[in-house]
């Protein structure tokens, strides 16, 4: 969204972001999760998985209309992404940091482990992948 108004009544959830990177044309900084607008409303950003191994997990631009909660960070992110219900820990995704290769990327590398924390708090997708 570039203009007014921003995102409204929307909901991500039940996502897994593994090593994301931004586009290089615009920011050379790797970043995960980038949620840049002020005027959210009844967006809710929830039980996702961030898995960032490097670069800033979070940029989170929020007053008010935006609710983060229930994500699962492999690292701490800023106050402004954080949320009610969030854990910071490995998510222990059964490989994300394989090289990626067209066609030779594997669904299975993210999905979590038995011992994941995301499987006993079920945040993210583990559902839609077993």
């Amino acid at each position: 969204w570039t203009t007014t108004p921003g995102p409204q009544n929307m909901r991500v959830a039940h996502n897994t972001f593994v090593n994301a990177v931004t586009n290089p044309d615009q920011n050379k900084e790797t970043l995960a999760i980038a949620l840049l607008r002020t005027s959210y409303k009844n967006v809710t950003f929830e039980n996702n998985i961030i898995h960032q191994a490097n670069g800033t997990i979070a940029y989170v631009v929020n007053e008010g209309g935006l609710i983060m909660r229930k994500n699962l960070w492999s690292r701490q992110p800023s106050a402004a992404a954080s949320g009610a219900g969030d854990i910071v820990a490995n998510p222990q995704l059964q490989n994300p940091n394989a090289p990626l290769v067209a066609g030779q990327v594997n669904i299975d590398w993210y999905k979590p482990l038995a011992t994941s924390p995301a499987v006993a708090d079920q945040i993210g997708p583990q559902e839609y992948l077993r």
